[in-house]
C-alpha cells in the first residue's frame, strides 16, 4: 500500500516520515557536538559539511513530502481525541513542516554569508546566494541557533504527544500504529 488509506499512512508517507525524523535527529545531535568541538579539531571540517549536506537534503524530502500530501491525503485524527489535543497536534505538526524548511534555509544563507561554501557530498557546490557579510552572517547564525533549539521543543512535543496516545491512552487514540 503506497498511498495512505483512512485509517493509516501508506509506505510513502511512512518512508519520508522516518528518513527525515532519523535525518533530524542525526543533525540536531551532530549540530550540537560539532559546535562545542575546538577549531583546531579535524573533525569538525568534515561534520559542518555533512550537517549541510544533510540540512539541505532535509529541504529536498520535506518539499517531496508536502507535495505528496496533495496527492495522497493523511488519514484523519482519531474522533475520539479530544478538540485541544487535535488543535494542538495540527498546530505543532504545521509548525514543525516550517521549522522543517526554516532551520535548513537559514544554515544555507548563513553559510553564503559568512563565505562558507556548501556542497552536496562533494559531488557538486550550490551557488553562493550572497557575496560574504559576516556582520549579516553572524545574524543568521543567531536565526539558525534559536530556530533549531525551537525545533527541538516542538519535536518534543510531537513525541510526547505520540508516546502519551500509544502508552496512556491507547485503542483508537493509538495514532503511532498509523506510522508503524
Amino acid at each position: 500500500m503506497w498511498k495512505n488509506s483512512s485509517d493509516s499512512y501508506g509506505n510513502i508517507s511512512k518512508i519520508l516520515h522516518w528518513m527525515m525524523a532519523i535525518i533530524i535527529i542525526g543533525l540536531m545531535i551532530v549540530g550540537l557536538y560539532m559546535t562545542g568541538l575546538d577549531r583546531e579539531d579535524p573533525s569538525r571540517r568534515d561534520l559542518y559539511h555533512l550537517h549541510k549536506a544533510f540540512g539541505l537534503m532535509i529541504i529536498l524530502l520535506a518539499t517531496i513530502r508536502i507535495g505528496w500530501i496533495f496527492i495522497s491525503r493523511p488519514p484523519q485524527l482519531p474522533v475520539d481525541l479530544k478538540i485541544w489535543e487535535i488543535k494542538l497536534a495540527k498546530s505543532a505538526k504545521h509548525f514543525l513542516y516550517l521549522l522543517i524548511l526554516v532551520v535548513p534555509v537559514s544554515g544555507y544563507v548563513m553559510s553564503t554569508l559568512l563565505g562558507y561554501p556548501v556542497d552536496m557530498f562533494g559531488l557538486f557546490e550550490f551557488p553562493m546566494l550572497f557575496d560574504k557579510n559576516k556582520e549579516s552572517g553572524e545574524i543568521f547564525r543567531s536565526v539558525h541557533w534559536i530556530i533549531a533549539y525551537i525545533m527541538i521543543g516542538v519535536l518534543a512535543l510531537h513525541i510526547a504527544g505520540t508516546l502519551k496516545h500509544r502508552l496512556m491512552d491507547g485503542g483508537e487514540k493509538d495514532v503511532l500504529k498509523r506510522m508503524l
